[in-house]
C-alpha cells in the first residue's frame, strides 16, 4: 500500500486528496481522519485480467466481513479506468475502501490479480 492524504492550508479550499497507488484486498479504515463528503473518484485496476471491485465504506462499522456501503465493479484493462463525479457529494462518517476480485462480501477478500490506483477528492 502507498497510501497519501493531502489537504490544502485553508480555510477557502477545504479540499482532501486521497490517492492509493497501490489498493489490494487490505482494508484501508478512516483514511481523511474526519467525517466529510467523496466528490470525485478516479479509478484505475491497470493490466488486471480479472474484474475487481471497489468496495467503499462511509461509516464507522467498516469490516472486510460486512456489506460495502459502495460497490463498483471495475472491468479489465482500458475498461478498468472509471472517473466519477459527484457534485453534491456522497456523505461519509468515515472513509474506508479495499479492492477485491470477488464480488461477495467474504471474511477473506481475494486479493486482485493487479494493484489498482484510486484517487479521490474529499471535504
Amino acid at each position: 500500500m502507498a497510501l497519501k492524504v493531502t489537504g490544502f492550508s485553508t480555510a477557502a479550499l477545504p479540499y482532501k486528496i486521497v490517492h492509493e497507488s497501490a489498493s489490494t484486498a487490505t482494508l484501508l479504515s478512516n483514511v481523511t481522519g474526519s467525517s466529510g463528503k467523496i466528490h470525485t473518484m478516479d479509478l484505475d485496476v491497470g493490466q488486471s485480467n480479472t474484474t475487481s471491485y471497489l468496495k467503499i465504506f462511509l461509516g464507522a462499522a467498516a469490516s472486510i466481513s460486512s456489506p460495502a456501503d459502495i460497490k463498483i465493479r471495475l472491468r479489465t484493462g482500458a475498461n478498468g479506468v472509471k472517473r466519477f463525479n459527484m457534485p453534491k457529494g456522497i456523505d461519509f462518517t468515515e472513509f474506508s475502501f479495499y479492492t477485491t476480485s470477488t464480488h461477495g462480501t467474504a471474511n477473506a477478500p481475494a486479493v486482485p490479480q493487479a494493484t489498482a490506483v484510486h484517487s479521490f477528492t474529499t471535504t
